[in-house]
This record gives C-alpha cells, structure tokens and sequence, in this order.
C-alpha cells in the first residue's frame, strides 16, 4: 500500500535574502548586517513585547543578532528569515525574563490551557474614527503605549506580531511557539482589551453620540440581544476573525444584519477596527534613540 507524505509548504523565497545568507555563511559581516537591517524594528517590538521594557529589549535583541550570526547554519528556509530571527529574539526576551524576573515569567514547558469564557466590553462607548494622522501627536502614541503596555504579556505578543509587525497568523504562531487557534485567541481578547483601554480617549475626547451603557444593563434590558438569530455575546466572540475575514459566508451576513440594528456592537466593532488601524502604522510606537547603532554592538 502506498502512503501519502504529507510535506511542510517552502516559505516564499527572497532571492537577494538568500543571496545575503550565502555570504554571511561564508564570512561576510557587512551583509549579515545587510541582511538584518529591514527587521530591526520587528526585533526590538517582539522583544518589548515580552519584557516591557526599553532597555532589557534592547539587550535582547543585540543578543538575538549575536545568536543569529553565529547560527546562520541552523537556518534550514524552512520558515521565513524574519520569522526565525523574531523567534530567536522572543526566546532570549523570554531567557532575560525567566533569569531575572522569574515571577513573572510564563513557562513553555506548561501546557497552554484553553482561554475560557466569553469577552464582555467594559462599556459601548461610540468613537469617532481617529484618522492615521492623529499619530502625530505625542499624547495619542502615549495613550497607544501605555494601553500595550497594560495587556498581559501572552496577549502583548500575539499584538505585536499580527498587528505591529504584520505578521501572518501562521508566522506568530510558529516564533511564539503556539497553534495557530491559540494565536487566534489571543489576537481577539489582545484587540479587544486594547479597544476597552483606549475607549475613554484621552480627555474623553473620543467618545460621542449616546451615553455609556454598561454591558450588564444591556443584557437585563434585552434589547438588540437576539437580533438576526445572533446574540450580542456570539458577536462579541467573533469580531477578531470577521476583522480578519475569516469568518464563514454564512456568519458574516448574520453578524453584518446585527451590526446594522445594535448601536452596542457596532461601536464595538469600530472601535477594535480604528484600533487595529492605529497599532499597526509605523508611527504608533517609538522606537528608541540609537536602537540601530546599538544592536549590533555585540558583533564589533
């Protein structure tokens, strides 16, 4: 009887990537640097977003570059080269953590447990949408900051991955070590607890239309509860994945009838979108002052 293999799909190639590794593995410095230079930036986040932290980030990732030019050989192509540089990277945040803040540190070796329960929004406060050139002023990235830095790291990394740095779900899920249901997740509690921090604006200034409703009084007043043989709750659940368009056809136009009568939903579902818009423009987060000179110290 024949058996079927079933083998892992080859990553896109970049030929000028490839091109650069070929000569780091035969000695060449400048092109490792070369070759590094374009995910900076994907570094320093995937770090922050396990230590929080400026400077241990930045110590990791200058560690991570030390680690990825002396195991250049390791890497087989059998993920991208920024999905393994990242992953190196998130490993020796995690390290850093373990070594030196060891109460805070989430270990591997436990097995991931399923998130249980339904979100519930902290309230259903209507935004205007806050247009990318907002990110110009201080105070809103000081906002976008401080609502990161408030998520629990499992849920920071999973942001920062997929929606800071863009990267596939099957990307995240494979530098962080998670299935990709796992990352899926995580990215809706991530998105909507950001959505929750941001709500009120700074100064309020966000937030028009209607008053606040509490999510409990919606529910005992029954209103727009059960529209279009969807709850508010099933809705709640789904808005990570209809942002992502991964939602059944089917789902989709239920869940786009109930946003078109509940006003509650509907601003949840705005406000996680602006979110998603802000988080993942280059100017959402600083990055700091000599981060480039500094990370690859360790290899002068």
């Amino acid at each position: 009887m024949q058996v079927s293999m079933t083998t892992k799909p080859q990553p896109q190639v970049d030929v000028m990537e490839q091109e650069l590794i070929r000569r780091v593995r035969e000695g060449d410095k400048e092109a490792f640097y070369g070759l590094v230079r374009p995910y900076e930036r994907a570094l320093l986040f995937a770090a922050r977003s396990v230590l929080n932290n400026d400077a241990d980030a930045e110590d990791a990732a200058q560690e991570a570059v030390l680690k990825a030019f002396t195991h250049i050989e390791k890497f087989r192509g059998e993920s991208k080269f920024s999905t393994w540089l990242v992953q190196i990277a998130i490993n020796e945040a995690r390290m850093k953590l373990r070594k030196e803040h060891r109460e805070l540190y989430e270990s591997l070796d436990v097995p991931i447990v399923d998130e249980q329960g339904d979100y519930w929004p902290k309230d259903f406060a209507d935004w205007r949408e806050i247009p990318i050139e907002a990110l110009q002023r201080k105070e809103l990235r000081e906002a976008l900051g401080k609502a990161l830095a408030s998520l629990e790291p499992k849920y920071r990394q999973v942001l920062a991955l997929r929606d800071i740095q863009h990267f596939s779900v099957a990307e995240a899920a494979e530098a962080l070590g998670l299935s990709t249901e796992a990352v899926r997740t995580r990215l809706h509690r991530a998105r909507l607890r950001m959505r929750d921090a941001l709500a009120p604006g700074f100064r309020s200034a966000w937030i028009h239309g209607r008053e606040k409703v509490r999510p409990s009084e919606a529910v005992r007043s029954g209103a727009d509860m059960t529209v279009i043989e969807i709850s508010c709750v099933e809705v709640w659940r789904e808005i990570s994945n209809f942002l992502e368009g991964s939602v059944d056809p089917e789902l989709r136009a239920r869940m786009e009838a109930h946003f078109a009568v509940c006003s509650n939903c509907k601003a949840v579902l705005d406000g996680t979108k602006n979110v998603v818009k802000l988080i993942g423009d280059e100017q959402a987060f600083d990055v700091p002052a000599g981060f480039s000179e500094h990370l690859f110290r360790k290899l002068r």
